[in-house]
């Protein structure tokens, strides 16, 4: 199994989440997979070193949200993840764990379920209200 990773949709280098989530000692060990445009029509499963990852010029439309794709973290590690996350004044509100289920997407699929999600959630909290 790969190493733990963290794959990066539209998050810069210099970024709080970056910086935070490189620079805490409980999660300084995890690897950040800065996803490319040009990479965005490969696999969840590709990109985080599963298979094999076929070079392509042709990237995928997706939006401009930035995005977190948990990859073989454990139970504690992505808790670990997510406190340390809370403490960031940056708010990621598009994140996923890499899962059997979706590892065959890529980027574009990943975000309409995300947005998709996302919506609902929103809607729910708003009749809640």
């Amino acid at each position: 199994m790969p190493q733990p990773t963290i794959l990066l949709w539209n998050l810069p280098v210099f970024s709080e989440v970056v910086s935070t989530l490189s620079s805490h000692p409980n999660t300084q060990h995890l690897s950040l997979r800065f996803v490319s445009p040009q990479e965005s029509n490969q696999t969840l499963g590709q990109l985080a070193g599963l298979v094999d990852s076929k070079s392509t010029n042709d990237p995928c439309s997706c939006p401009s949200a930035p995005c977190m794709v948990f990859c073989g973290l454990s139970e504690g590690e992505l808790d670990t993840c997510l406190a340390v996350l809370r403490q960031c004044s940056q708010k990621v509100p598009l994140k996923a764990v890499l899962t059997p289920h979706n590892q065959n997407w890529n980027f574009s699929k990943l975000f309409a379920e995300l947005m998709e999600e996302h919506q609902y959630f929103q809607q729910q909290q708003n009749k809640n209200n």
